[in-house]
């Protein structure tokens, strides 16, 4: 499968900077280089998500980690092989959870910002009608997922069927429904309008929903 993200092999760089509030002067870059002897999972960086409270997440092709700027958290891909393989994508809704989309296995996993715990689509909810959604589909990302400020929905878009799903929460979130628009191919873009949601589909079109 073609993964819609290209991966890059990279170090993981953590760079700080010092300011200088005069006018007219430099500032500094002290780069720390990061490597697999530091503590990093593996040299293949898929994605990186900063949370809420600004802790570094990093999905590699075999696993997870949480850097502080200090320390590594890592979970790897071997311990939770019915759903998490590569960890292609990561984003946060305002609950705080982490979702984390792995194309490998064409599945999400959560992990909870206070134990730290890794769940399951069961873990997470249960029985619900949304679980069974979620298990039920193909799970591959068409666009990277985003939460819109004004309406704290987190926005997660699908392919095969095309859906945007709009989650706030276990009881507030909804489906919509793109397969109608017959675009085979479209790059999500959010933009705020009036509370509205445009999609910027790769035809140079735009799409309100």
């Amino acid at each position: 499968m073609l993964r819609w993200i290209t991966k890059i092999t990279i170090c993981l760089l953590w760079i700080s900077l010092s300011y200088s509030y005069i006018l007219g002067q430099s500032y500094t870059v002290d780069v720390r280089q990061i490597e697999e002897a530091d503590g990093l999972l593996d040299r293949s960086v898929l994605t990186v998500f900063e949370d809420k409270d600004g802790f570094l997440w990093i999905g590699f092709d075999n696993g997870l980690q949480r850097f502080d700027g200090y320390d590594f958290i890592s979970w790897s891909s071997d311990d939770y092989a019915d759903f998490m393989g590569s960890v292609d994508e990561i984003s946060q809704d305002t609950e705080g959870f982490l979702w984390c989309y792995s194309h490998s296995q064409e599945s999400i996993f959560f992990v909870d910002p206070h134990s730290l715990q890794i769940l399951s689509l069961s873990d997470r909810f249960g029985q619900s009608e949304l679980k069974e959604k979620l298990e039920n589909r193909p799970f591959e990302l068409v666009g990277r997922p985003k939460v819109i400020p004004a309406t704290q929905y987190l926005l997660v878009p699908l392919k095969a069927p095309y859906e945007l799903l709009l989650y706030k929460n276990q009881e507030d979130y909804r489906w919509v429904n793109l397969d109608h628009l017959n675009i085979d191919r479209f790059a999500l873009e959010y933009l705020e309008d009036q509370n509205t949601i445009w999609i910027r589909s790769q035809v140079d079109s735009f799409i309100q929903i």
